[in-house]
């Protein structure tokens, strides 16, 4: 069953098809390059297919492909991240990576690959902290010096008031959420399907939160942009 409200079965299975498409041309192209000796093309052929691998994870949640199916794809691609990550990688991909790691329940080495290059480049804020801490030393606190800023600065409160947490990540997803993401490539993409580059929206982050918390999110279940069902995945 399709998880996203904005787009119907018909758009998502094109697109997953169409992106599957480019993940084998780009991945085909990484090989061609390097028969080449051209290792610029090779670069450029490399991080198409991984950017390509995050619009695949986002189309496959949203049309609603099973969760051991996207464990798979996530670890994919964190096998691909050590090459892929550098200073001009997005703070919003490392940010998906490390949720998908909490989520998918990922093992402290599998998190360490990703904790190691998120400081190899001075990227760690409280987010990335807060998932570290959980990770590695079974805290639950969260800082206040965020990358990104708004709308994330809203999340330290909800994690230090567990007892009201989903009430206000209910608040949050609803009012700062989407809005907070205004200026990034991605915002209002739905409202032009022709272009076939909406994957959908979806807060990975807040379902990390919430799984670290361990409280009752029921109140979130049809709550736009939650991933409930991944935050209750239970790894095999």
């Amino acid at each position: 069953m399709v998880r996203d409200n904005l787009m119907d079965e018909d758009y998502f299975r094109n697109f997953v098809s169409e992106s599957l498409d480019l993940r084998n041309f780009t991945r085909d192209g990484v090989v061609r390059a390097e028969g080449e000796g051209d290792a610029a093309k090779r670069r450029r052929m490399f991080n198409a297919n991984v950017i390509c691998l995050f619009d695949l994870f986002y189309g496959k949640y949203s049309a609603g492909y099973d969760l051991e199916e996207l464990q798979g794809l996530f670890e994919e691609i964190l096998e691909l991240m050590p090459a892929y990550w550098g200073e001009r990688t997005t703070s919003l991909q490392m940010s998906d990576m490390m949720s998908w790691a909490v989520l998918f329940e990922a093992s402290p080495e599998q998190f360490r690959i990703l904790d190691d290059l998120v400081r190899s480049v001075g990227r760690a804020d409280a987010l990335t902290e807060f998932y570290a801490a959980w990770m590695f030393e079974g805290k639950v606190e969260m800082g206040s010096d965020f990358s990104y800023g708004f709308p994330y600065t809203g999340l330290k409160p909800i994690v230090d008031h567990p007892e009201t947490a989903a009430e206000n990540l209910k608040k949050w997803l609803e009012k700062d959420w989407y809005k907070g993401h205004s200026e990034d490539y991605w915002y209002d993409r739905h409202k032009h399907p022709e272009y076939k580059t909406y994957a959908g929206y979806w807060s990975f982050e807040a379902g990390a939160v919430m799984k670290i918390l361990g409280v009752d999110d029921s109140i979130l279940k049809d709550t736009a942009y939650y991933p409930y069902d991944l935050v209750h995945y239970r790894r095999g």
